[in-house]
């Protein structure tokens, strides 16, 4: 992003902003010159400026009138012309509101998020997330976002890149990536997952919740199954496959649009399940659970079972969060 914005000088490979070389070894274009917005996670205003003059802040290249009346446009944008814009900003939402402003007063080409909306509470990051979005639209400009968090990934984009130590390990629609994910790392990402590992016999690995198919692997491949707690199917939904399995309910778990609960199958292996029934079984409940075939994802591991205990819980600490909270 700093490579981007131009505030670092680049050392290898181009980048090109609109088709035009914006950076090269040996080429940098000073920030000052790309026409680029830049929303800072901690918001980054002046905080002895007022609001318009926050907003008006780059818009230096024209005189005081045109600077406040493009200030205003601004604001007005973001529905922010009721809040008193000649005094200084205070409020989480008024200080993210007032820099997307800013960022976008000076009508750039490309807009650089970095974590804007990470100081906010879930509710006032729902309602400032879905104006950033209309505001972007509206300026036609190419924006650019850093985050952690992958829900606002989903809702936000239209492209992600999904990274991993410097690289990009999947770039694609949201829907792609969370359908068909190009590694276990992306399918750990955007969500808690049961994981089983098994060897391959004739394109076919034994989990303990029956055979899944792995076409185009070798025999005597060791093989890792992800399944998602959603894509476990549970009770008549399960039966209807005609290849449930039975277990009992070891705790559930309510979280207000779905359940999360854990079934202990007669091998003594716990799958996690994530339902939207309101009659969600209770513990110790006898239940049938079963795979839905069309969301298992397969990767061959080349790890033993241990390795794999061990890498899972050695993952982004987020995610980690998630899959200990299960088993506690």
């Amino acid at each position: 992003m700093r490579l981007i914005a131009g505030l670092e000088r680049l050392q290898e490979g181009a980048l090109r902003i609109g088709g035009v070389m914006a950076a090269a070894p040996g080429l940098h274009v000073p920030a000052e010159n790309l026409n680029i917005g830049m929303m800072f996670q901690d918001y980054a205003l002046f905080p002895h400026l007022t609001v318009a003059e926050n907003v008006a802040f780059g818009l230096g290249r024209l005189d005081s009138a045109q600077r406040r009346q493009q200030a205003l446009e601004a604001l007005l944008d973001v529905c922010l012309l009721d809040l008193r814009i000649d005094i200084q900003p205070r409020c989480p939402v008024g200080k993210s509101s007032v820099s997307n402003s800013r960022a976008l007063a000076p009508r750039p080409n490309v807009v650089l998020l970095d974590e804007p909306f990470s100081r906010l509470d879930a509710e006032l990051r729902r309602s400032v997330r879905s104006d950033a979005i209309n505001l972007l639209k509206a300026a036609g400009a190419a924006a650019l976002m850093v985050t952690h968090d992958p829900e606002e990934a989903l809702f936000m984009a239209e492209r992600i890149a999904v990274m991993r130590d410097g690289r990009i390990e999947q770039c694609d629609t949201p829907k792609a990536l969370y359908d068909h994910p190009a590694s276990p790392y992306v399918v750990r990402f955007f969500s808690e997952v049961n994981e089983f590992l098994g060897g391959v016999r004739a394109n076919l690995i034994r989990t303990p919740m029956g055979l899944v198919e792995a076409p185009g692997m070798a025999d005597g491949t060791e093989a890792l199954v992800m399944v998602r707690p959603e894509h476990i199917l549970v009770g008549e939904s399960a039966l209807e496959t005609g290849a449930s399995f039975a277990g009992n309910v070891s705790f559930a778990r309510w979280l207000g649009r779905t359940a999360l609960i854990e079934v202990r199958l007669e091998t003594s292996e716990a799958v996690f399940a994530r339902i939207s029934d309101k009659n969600w079984p209770d513990a110790e409940e006898p239940v049938e659970i079963a795979l839905d075939p069309e969301h298992v994802h397969v990767f061959a591991s080349g790890r033993d079972a241990a390795q794999v205990k061990s890498d899972n819980l050695k993952h982004d600490s987020a995610n980690t969060s998630k899959r200990l909270a299960f088993s506690s």
